[in-house]
């Protein structure tokens, strides 16, 4: 239910209407000039705003008499006038917001509470880039509602963009740009969702490395008691072309050290650990940097010379910098910036069995299940303008399983291999995200669409021989959309 504030009833022309009409007789005349000096005034900021509103009620006093002195103390009683009733109602727009805020509050339930009156007040001070001209007048002729006016209509202004159409109501313009603001809050948690699938990502890079030092020492394995350094390089680029807000492409790095220890001729265990940078662009109106670091506990263990199973677990702390959500509003756009953390633990197993094609070749059927548990920090944005939210705790839980067909090559000056496997997401495939504007004391839930739970994803790569105790390895890999590519050296001493 989206609920906006009132915005601010001093600040409308109603209250100008109100205090001529107390004129009598002359109120007539009075208003006519009043309104002619204000829909022509053009008003950039509060202060012009402000003298515009002044100007007009001079101007509405020498209707009613042309003595300096006397037109003069009367312009300054319908000032004085407006300014204490303009005051009053903003006091009591305040109250009612405040009063129906607090029902909102004790109501729980998924209420979008949007700040129209914060937006009206960044307008009026600045209604330039926003394509607004005059704050102050109005489009229709005074006394005709926005109901049943329209540019045909006798009397109606068109020659400036005006924040109000009649003595109460925005303009068409101003609807519009209401539309703009709301569509962004409404959006906003869709966007943050997003941060839950970047250490993912993380984890993939991390699994990259790893597994190609994994399938180097099931073909070329240590001697118990040996230990094995290995490191390198994997990164990512992925294009997505999904809903509104999965629509952008992603650029993922990490550095990864690890060592290995041969426990004994069938058995090797290990810890490994990597540092990320992510630039993620999910959407064209929200991107942010991931950095982290994660540490992984793994074991490999060879079966009957043919089978093989490994296992790992592994734990990373995130930072979220420089998110940028932009927010349309009519011409102008805006950007509400934050920072938050996170962490993430999970665990694999992969195992697989080499059927031998020769004294060269193996292949054989491979699978694995994957769980991760990742949670984002909440975080607010910074700034206090009307736009800028707040964003509670997010997690979100990720169980893969994979089967597939591998083959690889052993003994030969370059070593390819090649992998297919089908992935299923088990269990929910997206998290909602709560939200609400730090302006308000209301907050409400909002799910994106529904990840993919079945694909695909190719794999080549080869290993190569540098000797005794030195091997370098590299590999492609296409999920997808996605491309990720990695290339890293190992080493035994």
């Amino acid at each position: 239910m989206i609920v906006p504030t009132v915005p601010d009833v001093g600040a409308t022309p109603a209250v100008t209407e109100a205090i001529l009409s107390l004129l009598g007789p002359a109120a007539e005349p009075a208003l006519a000039a009043a309104f002619q000096s204000l829909d022509s005034a053009v008003t950039p900021d509060a202060a012009s705003r402000q003298q515009a509103i002044e100007t007009a009620l001079t101007q509405a006093a020498s209707e009613i008499s042309s003595i300096p002195a006397v037109r003069d103390a009367l312009a300054q009683q319908l000032i004085a006038a407006w300014q204490t009733i303009s005051d009053q109602a903003a006091t009591l727009t305040d109250r009612y917001n405040q009063l129906e805020e607090s029902g909102l509050v004790a109501t729980q339930g998924n209420i979008v509470r949007v700040d129209v009156n914060g937006l009206f007040s960044e307008v009026i001070a600045n209604p330039a880039i926003y394509g607004i001209s005059n704050t102050a007048g109005m489009a229709c002729p005074t006394g005709v509602s926005a109901s049943v006016c329209t540019s045909s209509t006798p009397g109606f202004s068109s020659a400036q963009s005006y924040l109000f159409a009649d003595r109460l109501h925005p303009s068409p313009a101003v609807h519009a740009l209401i539309a703009d603001y709301i569509q962004s809050v409404l959006d906003a948690p869709l966007q943050v969702a997003a941060l839950t699938q970047s250490p993912l990502a993380m984890v993939r890079d991390v699994h990259n490395t790893l597994d190609g030092h994994l399938q180097q020492q099931r073909h070329r394995p240590a001697s118990a008691g040996q230990l094995t350094v290995f490191g390198g390089y994997a990164g990512q680029h992925s294009n997505s072309k999904g809903d509104a807000w999965n629509d952008g492409d992603a650029t993922t790095a990490s550095m990864a050290l690890g060592l290995g220890y041969q426990v004994t001729e069938n058995w090797q265990a290990g810890a490994l650990l990597s540092t990320a940078n992510q630039h993620q662009q999910p959407s064209s109106r929200y991107d942010y940097r991931l950095r982290g670091n994660l540490v992984a506990l793994w074991s490999q263990l060879s079966i009957l010379d043919q089978g093989w199973i490994n296992t790992d677990i592994h734990y990373a702390d995130l930072d979220f910098d420089d998110i940028e959500r932009q927010v349309k509003l009519g011409p102008a756009t805006r950007t509400e910036q934050g920072n938050t953390g996170g962490k993430l633990l999970g665990l694999r197993v992969q195992t697989g069995w080499d059927l031998p094609l020769g004294s060269y070749v193996t292949t054989g059927p491979v699978a694995s299940y994957a769980l991760d548990y990742a949670r984002v920090g909440g975080y607010q944005e910074q700034g206090n303008s009307s736009s800028a939210m707040r964003y509670y705790d997010q997690t979100t839980h990720s169980q893969i399983g994979s089967v597939g067909w591998r083959i690889d090559t052993q003994q030969l000056p370059v070593n390819p291999w090649a992998q297919v496997s089908y992935n299923h997401q088990f269990g929910d495939t997206d998290s909602p995200v709560t939200a609400g504007l730090k302006s308000t004391r209301t907050s409400f839930s909002r799910s994106g669409e529904a990840r993919d739970e079945n694909w695909l994803d190719m794999a080549v790569g080869a290993n190569v021989p540098l000797g005794q105790t030195v091997s370098a390895f590299a590999a492609v890999s296409a999920v997808g959309a996605s491309v990720n590519i990695m290339k890293s050296p190992g080493m035994w001493v």
